[in-house]
């Protein structure tokens, strides 16, 4: 991935490891617009930062895609790079009839909105020189974590739909990159549930992000350790055992 010089739309942008990517990627000279449901934020992330610029959208909410689409096809029609970090993460007791809700929330914001604004969005990205999607994950796809059953289970779908992606795109000669994010565990406001503007530590801290994709632009998938200062690649290269 190019990491300069592009026009990035970042769902989820106004907190958490969605806002640490808009600073990150604002700082590096990219144009940058960070979409959230609250307005307040937006407008208080645009003012401590000129240049970035913020949009209102809720990705659960097909109509609200379809208006943020037309928004940014008229203000920004350079945009080759939509980064799909919107989520929701909360505890969940499958014993407890309630909490269907709960799940239905977590399908409908983590996997339909991703795959709505991926619909919705890779018209305007077509054509465009290092065109981009990248999907923001979990770890948790690939280990659950038994409290947050569904969005464990949405993540390791978007995981899935990452790689069927990348294959219809590659196979179409799009000249589109698929990148699919995998961070480490971090405070996020869809865990705690807080209302304040508050970047993920793991995108601020240190450059592993834009390190890693300057070092291997043809990466696919990022895997950030919590124990090291780089990021890695997930799964790890295979290795060769014996039997005994």
């Amino acid at each position: 991935m190019k990491m300069t010089g592009n026009t990035i739309l970042i769902t989820g942008g106004s907190s958490g490891i969605g806002l640490g990517l808009a600073l990150r990627l604002h700082e590096a000279g990219n144009k940058v617009i960070v979409a959230g449901r609250r307005k307040e934020l937006l407008d208080e992330i645009t003012a401590e930062h000129p240049g970035i610029d913020g949009l209102v959208l809720d990705v659960a909410d097909p109509d609200s895609i379809a208006r943020a689409r037309e928004m940014v096809a008229a203000s920004h029609p350079g945009l080759n790079v939509l980064v799909n970090n919107a989520g929701i993460m909360l505890r969940e007791n499958l014993l407890d009839p309630a909490d269907l809700t709960v799940a239905e929330d977590h399908v409908a914001t983590n996997l339909l909105g991703t795959i709505r604004m991926t619909y919705a969005f890779l018209p305007l990205l077509s054509g465009k020189d290092d065109a981009v999607v990248m999907n923001v994950t979990s770890a948790l796809a690939f280990v659950p974590y038994a409290s947050t059953p569904t969005y464990s289970a949405t993540k390791a779908a978007l995981h899935s739909f990452s790689e069927s992606l990348r294959i219809q795109l590659a196979g179409a000669d799009a000249g589109i990159q698929v990148i699919e994010i995998v961070p480490p565990g971090c405070a996020r406001p869809c865990w705690a549930r807080r209302t304040t503007s508050t970047p993920c530590p793991w995108t601020t801290s240190s450059p592993r992000l834009s390190t890693c994709c300057e070092r291997s632009p043809t990466r696919r998938r990022l895997l950030s350790s919590t124990r090291g200062s780089s990021a890695t690649r997930w799964p790890p290269a295979p290795t060769t055992t014996s039997s005994p």
